[in-house]
């Protein structure tokens, strides 16, 4: 019976307009997956229920991607492996795409990081949305921040008095960068840089690569360049995106630079 009223409300779905949601072109749900403290052996489980309601009640949905912990270590990820299951099967049994992908649950930056990869690899071919009902509090918190940074659109859902509530969540608004602060970011990808000196020379290398729309003119006077690559750095510095070692005079990306880079670096190519 609940595989009927799912494809009802699919259906029912898939008719209307959506101005926000181009209907010709696919959806995927990312959902990071957690348990409910209820006996392992009620099946189905609340928290895969909850999940699956909300998937299919916010829309549509063409591909589910479940995410769990890289680490199979605990009882817990045991949980959290039986409810993604759970969901997976569910929408096979609608003959909806369904894959598993594991993250990393134990850091939350490094999380974040994981998430971000997923939807840019998901966008290139569809929408995204990312369920951040469940895991744990630090993977709902860095579903949200991915969501953000990438500018993909984040849902939540509450299971209240056996009732589902579940609705769009506002995304934080993100400071943007220059194209030239991003070919820093950019540059420092591949690792520690000596000297401002180097990073001049990464940076148009990086230019390159990236096929930035950036006219960067070689001054005769390479204390110039440095001079202006300088002042990006102190404004990098200053949001916390790299670190510059007093001793060694090496400038490096901090973790919320790699993650800043990685959210921006659009397959090559900055707009």
């Amino acid at each position: 019976m609940i595989y009927i009223s799912f494809l009802i409300k699919r259906e029912i779905y898939l008719k209307k307009y959506d101005e926000n949601i181009p209907m010709n072109k696919p959806v995927t749900h990312i959902v990071a997956v957690g348990f409910s403290y209820e006996e392992p052996t009620v099946k189905p489980s609340r928290e895969a229920t909850k999940l699956i309601q909300s998937i299919v009640e916010h829309g549509q949905f063409n591909k589910i991607i479940t995410l769990v912990s890289k680490k199979h270590d605990s009882p817990g990820e045991d949980r959290v492996r039986e409810t993604s299951k759970e969901i997976e099967d569910r929408f096979k049994a609608l003959l909806v795409e369904v894959e598993r992908k594991e993250i990393d649950k134990q850091d939350t930056q490094n999380a974040i990081l994981d998430i971000i990869k997923i939807v840019k690899e998901e966008k290139k071919s569809s929408n995204v949305w990312i369920n951040a009902s469940s895991s744990k509090k630090n993977i709902v918190i860095a579903s949200y921040i991915a969501g953000s940074l990438t500018n993909t659109n984040v849902y939540t859902s509450t299971l209240f008095d056996d009732k589902n509530y579940s609705g769009e969540v506002k995304l934080l608004p993100v400071k943007s960068f220059s194209k030239e602060q991003l070919l820093v970011l950019f540059a420092l990808r591949g690792g520690r840089i000596d000297s401002i000196s180097s990073l001049v020379e990464k940076v148009h290398e990086t230019n390159k690569l990236h096929k930035i729309k950036l006219e960067l003119k070689r001054t005769e006077k390479i204390e110039s360049e440095r001079a202006k690559w300088a002042h990006h750095l102190r404004l990098l510095e200053k949001e916390g995106l790299i670190e510059r070692e007093t001793a060694r005079k090496g400038i490096k990306l901090t973790k919320w630079g790699e993650i800043f880079a990685e959210a921006n670096d659009n397959n090559g190519s900055v707009s």
